[in-house]
């Protein structure tokens, strides 16, 4: 299935993950292992809701230190709420 719009979503984060400097070791690799577990799930039709949890625990993990990142992947949590995922 097709989803245009999660993938402009997924590449902003990307984008603004590569940007941010100063992550806590190892942060940046679970993103990046998220993104690519959110990409294989949004084009497949299994949804187990554990992303979207994981996805929470990030936004409430870089809300002070990179409020850019945080404000990225809160916008598409809410986009992947709006989907009814």
């Amino acid at each position: 299935m097709e989803h245009p719009e999660i993938d402009q979503q997924l590449a902003a984060l990307r984008a603004a993950l590569e940007q941010s400097e100063g992550l806590a070791s190892g942060s940046r690799e679970r993103l990046l292992g998220l993104i690519e577990q959110l990409e294989a799930q949004v084009h497949s039709e299994d949804d187990d809701g554990g992303l979207v949890s994981q996805l929470e625990a990030h936004v409430a993990e870089f809300e002070v230190s990179h409020p850019a990142l945080s404000g990225t992947l809160n916008e598409l949590m809410v986009f992947l709420g709006n989907m009814g995922v």
